[in-house]
């Protein structure tokens, strides 16, 4: 851990730059407690005889770095914590590997001609509009609908672009663009769904991958509905 101070203390004592250094660890100015110790004795062998150091200020510096020894315990303490806690998070969320599962999200995977599912849900009447985009944000195809009743619709595309042509197979985007009776600008819920194949273990963000090896990618946080295996229900 860093200690401030040091290099004033080795002024207060008369020890020199290199000697400092030879106490401190290869980390720089970073040194245990050990070294701290030895350093200690060392400015008090070689205090002023005629201006000695008070004792308040000894007991400072002691305080400080021993404040600053159990500050660094208790972070290691929190990041073994941490790490506990993560492969329990990690255990349970394994569990739901061959589950059928909702999530909400915007993708849609294209192999071989066959999409993956994903779905719409609108509040309101609208005039509805699919825009396909690659995961670059380049528009691939758009799909008009016409007027659409309020309800729930599933996305179907023919992994094609508006020239007609088959787009390669990947991840791909679908932005709804739904305006109601009034010519505003109406929400709609976008969802995907299918069977979990597997799960990503990315610490900072894990993600279950729905439908196959090369299926959608959805963060855990997005799931809003798990099915049982035989999907008779919900848990």
């Amino acid at each position: 851990m860093a200690i401030t101070g040091i290099e004033s203390a080795g002024s207060l004592m008369g020890v020199s730059q290199s000697s400092a250094q030879s106490e401190t660890s290869t980390g720089g100015n970073r040194i245990d407690m050990n070294g701290f110790l030895n350093l200690f004795l060392t400015q008090l062998e070689n205090q002023d005889p005629t201006n000695p150091l008070e004792s308040y200020e000894l007991a400072a510096q002691l305080a400080q770095f021993s404040t600053v020894e159990q500050l660094s315990q208790v972070n290691a303490n929190i990041l073994k914590q941490k790490d506990y806690l993560t492969s329990i998070n990690y255990g349970q969320m394994a569990q739901l590997i061959g589950r059928d599962v909702v999530a909400v999200d915007d993708s849609i995977q294209l192999t071989d001609g066959e999409t993956s599912k994903s779905s719409y849900e609108l509040n309101v009447s609208a005039e509805v509009s699919l825009k396909i985009l690659d995961d670059r944000g380049t528009l691939i195809r758009t799909i008009s609908l016409g007027n659409q009743e309020s309800g729930t619709y599933e996305v179907e595309w023919d992994g094609k672009n508006d020239s007609g042509e088959v787009v390669p197979d990947g991840t791909y985007h679908v932005q709804v663009e739904a305006v109601d009776a009034d010519g505003n600008f109406t929400e709609a819920t976008q969802t995907v769904s299918g069977k979990i194949y597997a799960l990503s273990l990315d610490q900072d963000n894990p993600q279950f991958i729905i439908g196959g090896p090369n299926g959608v990618k959805v963060s855990a946080g997005t799931i809003s509905e798990v099915r049982e295996m035989d999907g008779s229900g919900t848990v």
